[in-house]
């Protein structure tokens, strides 16, 4: 099974995200003019994986999960 980690790596990739720079505790992602911060390390809690791969693919109505993204850029 894939870590948490490679699979937001793979999302990012299929739905067109691209690399832009490595910070000291952040990927930073870029597409279409909009930046997603993803968070490095071998660990990503739970609640922060839902709510980077809604973001990633872009889904805007995320009642049904109760997911805010105000923490995610």
């Amino acid at each position: 099974m894939a870590s948490q980690l490679t699979e937001i790596q793979k999302q990012l990739k299929k739905n067109g995200w691209k690399l832009a720079r490595m910070g000291t505790k952040h990927a930073i992602y870029e597409k279409d003019g909009k930046t997603m911060l993803i968070p490095r390390g071998s660990k990503v809690y739970s609640r922060s994986y839902k709510q980077i791969l809604w973001k990633i693919q872009g889904k805007t109505d995320q009642s049904k999960e109760n997911i805010s993204l105000r923490n995610i850029s």
